[in-house]
């Protein structure tokens, strides 16, 4: 079954709840955040927000892969949960009883100052959230999602190579790439050089050892758009 479109709404909550960056890591690079179902969307074809989290691309790559457990997840989004609670409860109690009256601190019901009285609340920083820009790739699920596909097939075949020879897989390069050629991060792309994003990053997918490999005994690297969007039709 294919993934429905996230609703505006919880996309905009799972973000909030994680303060706009991953909630195993702490990165808050936002072009390479994703919101991850813990429960794989095939098992449960829901848009749960008590079931998703933000996580960066390395990150994701490793819950998909199973070296990140599903508990961990739930471990940190129920701190994360913990962690809002208490900040509401603090702003809570300092709205009520935090009153600097002549430079004294006054914690109680019936207060009496003399002078200027200055009640201060404190300022809790709202998160940063994704914008979708009208006309760009990320207003079209299928064919964001295959941009999306065609990046973790890269960093599929990196991560063959960095493993033979010893490496650390950096999952944020493509991205960092990918800016550098199209001047636009994915999610930004125009619609109108879709084509031109895919042909870059299959010619990066080619170009990698692994893909050089498969390409002379003449394996499949990647579906092409139309293969790729037929079959998540199909599922």
């Amino acid at each position: 079954m294919s993934k429905s479109k996230i609703p505006r709404k919880i996309e905009k909550e799972i973000y909030q709840e994680a303060n706009s960056q991953c909630i195993v890591c702490g990165l808050n690079d936002i072009n390479v955040l994703t919101i991850h179902h813990i429960i794989p969307y095939s098992e449960d074809p829901h848009n749960d927000p008590h079931h998703m989290c933000v996580l960066c691309a390395n990150c994701h790559a490793k819950a998909d892969r199973g070296e990140i457990s599903r508990q961990t997840l739930y471990n940190y989004k129920r701190k994360l949960r913990t962690n809002i609670t208490q900040l509401s409860e603090l702003k809570s109690r300092q709205e009520r009883v935090l009153v600097f009256g002549d430079g004294n601190v006054t914690a109680a019901r019936d207060i009496h100052v003399s002078g200027d009285l200055n009640i201060k609340i404190p300022k809790v920083k709202k998160p940063s959230l994704p914008i979708i820009i009208p006309g760009t790739v990320a207003e079209d699920s299928r064919i964001y999602g295959y941009l999306n596909y065609l990046v973790r097939r890269y960093n599929e075949f990196k991560e063959w190579e960095c493993k033979i020879n010893n490496h650390r897989m950096n999952y944020a390069f493509i991205h960092v790439a990918y800016k550098r050629e199209m001047k636009y991060n994915i999610k930004d792309t125009p619609r109108d050089m879709f084509e031109r994003a895919v042909e870059y990053l299959q010619k990066r997918i080619s170009n990698t050892k692994l893909g050089r490999i498969r390409k002379k005994s003449g394996q499949k690297l990647f579906s092409e758009y139309e293969t790729f969007d037929q079959e998540k039709k199909n599922q």
